[in-house]
């Protein structure tokens, strides 16, 4: 599979907590994927189950499933039930939530619905990297208003999923994990966790770049993902 044939395919995209669709857009942009080939699945269900029923329906043989932070985990949930080509998984953590995230997260969907997305999330912004800090600030903070809403269904989801390690193992398609080397709430850790259960994964480090790699530096992302492209091939 070399780059041409895989931004033709059919991209299913599961953005993070308080994220929409955006967060993928720069680094498909940098790719050339085109908007009809994105389907965008919102993080509005509260269970894995949720989204196995959706996703098998109608994610077709032969697609790409990318996904960011809690999206990437629920894609990682689900590897064993897809029939892809690809999976992307950016900043995951394929473990059950760490209980002591618990008050950490009602505290956030408590902020969110008092005082909406973008007040309540510039306190619990990561430290940004890259070369356009502002410009990934600006576009996180509209995210989070913009899909505000969804953060009751997104705490639900992320202090009740199972871990995907068993599901990983019996992905039969390869699966590249991407996370940046200053990510500091998905740690590379991780993300090898992730790969090391997969029959034929790889985890790449993006050196310099946090959580939000995907916006914080697109071309890099797209440099990583078309180098493994050409592994595969050998």
């Amino acid at each position: 599979m070399d780059i041409d044939s895989l931004i033709s395919k059919q991209w299913f995209l599961l953005p993070g907590t308080l994220c929409t669709g955006e967060v993928f857009s720069p680094f498909l942009d940098a790719l050339g994927v085109s908007q009809s080939q994105r389907t965008v699945i919102s993080m509005c269900y509260q269970s894995v189950d949720e989204y196995e029923r959706h996703l098998t329906q109608d994610v077709p043989s032969g697609s790409v499933v990318c996904g960011f932070s809690l999206g990437a985990s629920v894609a990682a949930h689900l590897a064993n039930r897809l029939d892809v080509d690809l999976m992307l998984l950016f900043g995951v953590n394929p473990h059950a939530d760490d209980p002591e995230k618990y008050q950490l997260r009602r505290d956030l969907e408590g902020d969110v619905l008092a005082h909406g997305g973008r007040k309540a999330m510039s306190a619990f912004v990561p430290e940004i990297h890259g070369v356009n800090a502002e410009v990934v600030l600006k576009t996180i903070l509209y995210m989070a208003e913009a899909c505000g809403h969804e953060i009751s269904a997104q705490t639900t989801l992320a202090l009740g999923r199972p871990g995907a390690c068993p599901a990983l193992s019996k992905a039969r398609y390869p699966v590249l994990a991407l996370t940046g080397s200053e990510d500091r709430t998905t740690p590379l850790s991780l993300a090898r966790d992730a790969v090391g259960a997969t029959l034929n994964g790889k985890v790449t480090c993006l050196a310099g770049l946090g959580h939000y790699a995907l916006l914080e530096d697109p071309q890099a992302c797209k440099t990583v993902l078309e180098l493994y492209l050409k592994e595969l091939i050998k």
